[in-house]
């Protein structure tokens, strides 16, 4: 018996309810033919590596602003040879920090 109510509920529900059934996504997948999922993926490569082009170039350059910063070339000889990852990036942390006061001690300056 309760199941019946739910139904009638569910059917209640979906009748005054003003947005679209939506598909399925076995229909919407299927629907699709594979030259269409070639086209999708073949766009959804390239947009990736445009992002890793992108995140590639950024990290290059803060590596040089990091280089350029360096007070301590053993910092800087640790953080790329170091043999542990925690190591490294201890030292990659240090770099940032002392990057970031400089460049706050510069602001301060022409301020």
């Amino acid at each position: 018996m309760s199941g019946t109510n739910e139904n009638l509920y569910i059917t209640e529900q979906a009748a005054t309810d003003p947005r679209p059934a939506t598909p399925d996504v076995t229909e919407l997948m299927n629907s699709n033919t594979p030259e269409q999922w070639a086209k999708f993926a073949a766009a959804v490569k390239e947009a990736v590596e445009m992002i890793n082009e992108i995140l590639r170039r950024m990290n290059e350059y803060i590596e040089a602003q990091m280089f350029h910063a360096n007070d301590r070339p053993r910092w800087w000889h640790l953080y790329k040879h170091a043999k542990k990852y925690r190591t490294r990036k201890k030292y990659r942390h240090l770099l940032m920090k002392q990057l970031l006061r400089k460049r706050a001690a510069e602001r301060r300056a022409t301020a």
